[in-house]
């Protein structure tokens, strides 16, 4: 998948901190002259992941191939979560195995579900954004907002990827004071 000369390659794993509005997180000390563009962040849940072995999706596979490959270049900091983690070991051998090692090859950052993820999936579920029967969705949604990633990347278009999602959980960011993220196919990111 990605070349053997990746610096990291145990998994990382990272509190979800650093999203809301007005965070210093990220932030460097800069000569006057000098632009730091950090890559952007994102998110992969489940379904991403799971594509890279979707030999019955070749597309889906296609992209989500790509994406990693370009986290590998420094394009993309990836994310996955300690909820991916969670799904993934549901997976029957050796999908599960292939799976844990593609997260961990691609050097995502672990993050881990904190009382804010918490609060944030608890809002979406009661606000209806995401059905209780769902609620590992909302924590998806959850861990990539309180994480500050700048897009949440899904092909689950039946509670994640659809507009009204998308719009809900815009104006849940606004009203608790975290920043506005992207909810998108990995499709959208690769024209970027």
């Amino acid at each position: 998948m990605r070349g053997a000369n990746r610096k990291r390659s145990k998994i990382v794993r990272k509190t979800t901190a650093g999203g809301r509005c007005g965070s210093k997180a990220g932030n460097r000390d800069l000569k006057a002259n000098e632009k730091y563009v950090r890559p952007l962040r994102f998110y992969l849940d489940t379904s991403v992941w799971s594509a890279l072995f979707a030999d019955r999706q070749p597309d889906h596979q296609h992209v989500a191939r790509e994406v990693v490959d370009r986290a590998g270049k420094k394009a993309y900091e990836l994310y996955a979560s300690d909820v991916v983690l969670a799904e993934v070991n549901g997976a029957p051998d050796p999908l599960r195995t292939s799976l844990l090692s593609a997260v961990e090859g691609a050097a995502a950052t672990i993050l881990e579900t904190t009382a804010d993820v918490e609060a944030f999936a608890d809002a979406c579920v009661t606000r209806g954004i995401v059905p209780p029967k769902y609620r590992p969705d909302a924590l998806h949604i959850g861990l990539a907002v309180i994480s500050g990633a700048d897009a949440l990347l899904s092909w689950n278009m039946e509670h994640i990827v659809k507009l009204k999602t998308k719009r809900e959980v815009g104006l849940l960011c606004l009203e608790l004071g975290y920043r506005f993220i992207q909810i998108v196919t990995p499709e959208e990111v690769l024209g970027e």
